[in-house]
């Protein structure tokens, strides 16, 4: 898939901090460089698969940010440039991708990514509820992305590494409530979104659906070695994205249930913590639009169990 590399990376930043009682300000400026080395690849019968690659990137970037609070509530701003190198797949695949079945190309012509991202945060908290908004937007120059073709080499649709100029838009928003007289239940929900474009106003490929996550969770309060800590039912709601590129299809939206226990076992020497739980218990036929297997119309996982466990050690350190 790609041919033998050796990449550097140095960086080198510095961050200002000023407290001002209710205001805290943040400053901060970045050098990165990233060089990159790679061998000549020949194929079966002698033909480049792989040209040698000398590549040098480099760039400066800065960031600033303010943090005002007052009583129960903090509100944050943010504005920072970012800079990111291509990296070797992105420049010099040329092959299947075994753990996505995509046949992907590089483009060893890629520029340096640049971006520039304002961020705002809202938060408010008492002793019984937490809620958070958190929108942003980020424009970003010569943003690379894996794009399909529309063809195929074997059973392997063709991805290539393009770049364009790309806004992202989008944001985070939760809230976490737990009522006064039954401080045992808990309530959580957060909305996650984003929209892209391209400089062409087109949406980018492979951005995931705007969803929903609710979980009510509910707490217990034995104190028996062996006990339940809490049990908690999962809702993940996946709005329809239709909003795909050229030679990518839409997908539908989707419901998925989910259940889970945690249990404690607790010894001086060891304590355990097992979780156990059934996702999709309604055995929900879906396709996410991020799934590797979407191009070859094979659904996720129906109903499945998974059980985990959790060791902590305690060793306590004396110094003689």
């Amino acid at each position: 898939l790609i041919p033998n590399a050796t990449t550097t990376d140095m960086g080198v930043f510095t961050i200002v901090n000023i407290d001002l009682d209710a205001v805290q300000l943040q400053g901060g400026i970045r050098y990165d460089q990233r060089m990159i080395n790679s061998e000549e690849g020949l194929g079966d019968i002698g033909q480049i698969v792989f040209p040698a690659l000398e590549k040098n990137y480099q760039s400066i970037n800065y960031s600033g940010g303010i943090v005002y609070s007052i009583s129960n509530i903090t509100l944050r701003a943010n504005i920072a440039s970012g800079f990111r190198a291509p990296n070797t797949s992105e420049l010099l695949s040329n092959g299947v991708h075994e753990g996505t079945n995509r046949y992907e190309v590089g483009n060893p012509n890629l520029v340096s990514e640049h971006a520039t991202q304002a961020d705002f945060s809202f938060d408010y908290r008492n002793e019984h509820i937490e809620i958070s908004v958190n929108p942003y937007v980020n424009h970003i120059s010569n943003y690379i992305f894996l794009s399909p073709t529309g063809t195929s080499i074997g059973s392997a649709p063709v991805y290539e590494y393009v770049q364009t100029n790309a806004t992202l838009m989008g944001g985070e928003f939760g809230m976490h409530y737990h009522p006064h007289s039954i401080h045992w239940l808990h309530l959580e929900s957060n909305l996650a979104l984003v929209y892209t474009k391209d400089e062409a106003d087109n949406p980018l490929p492979l951005i995931p659906a705007t969803n929903i996550n609710t979980t009510i969770k509910v707490e217990f309060t034995s104190t028996s070695k062996f006990r339940i800590k809490d049990i908690h039912l999962q809702d993940i709601y996946k709005f329809a994205q239709n909003r795909a590129s050229l030679f990518e299809s839409a997908t539908p939206s989707y419901n998925l249930l989910n259940i889970g226990i945690n249990l404690l076992l607790e010894t001086k020497k060891l304590p355990l913590e097992m979780t156990v739980g059934v996702k999709n218990i309604l055995n929900t036929t879906y396709i996410d639009h991020l799934s590797r297997f979407k191009p070859m119309d094979i659904p996720n996982p129906g109903i499945n169990g998974y059980v985990g466990l959790k060791v902590k050690f305690n060793k306590q350190l004396s110094a003689h």
